[in-house]
């Protein structure tokens, strides 16, 4: 696994081709921020994604 200086976003070889992900999920970066690009608003996400805090969400768009 690699470190990142992101406190809940890791990258691991093997695991969703090695892209980043939320820690502790199969959750793709790309997969939470693709639905703030479609327009979807922090609630909307956050419903889309109950297993994430919002702290790991704002997370992933500062990714």
């Amino acid at each position: 696994m690699v470190a990142t200086a992101y406190r809940y976003i890791v990258s691991e070889d093997g695991v969703r081709g090695g892209h980043a992900r939320v820690e502790g999920t199969r959750i793709g970066v790309h997969d939470v921020v693709s639905y703030f690009l479609l327009g979807s608003n922090m609630d909307e996400v956050a419903a889309r994604f109950p297993d994430l805090s919002r702290a790991q969400i704002y997370e992933c768009l500062a990714y």
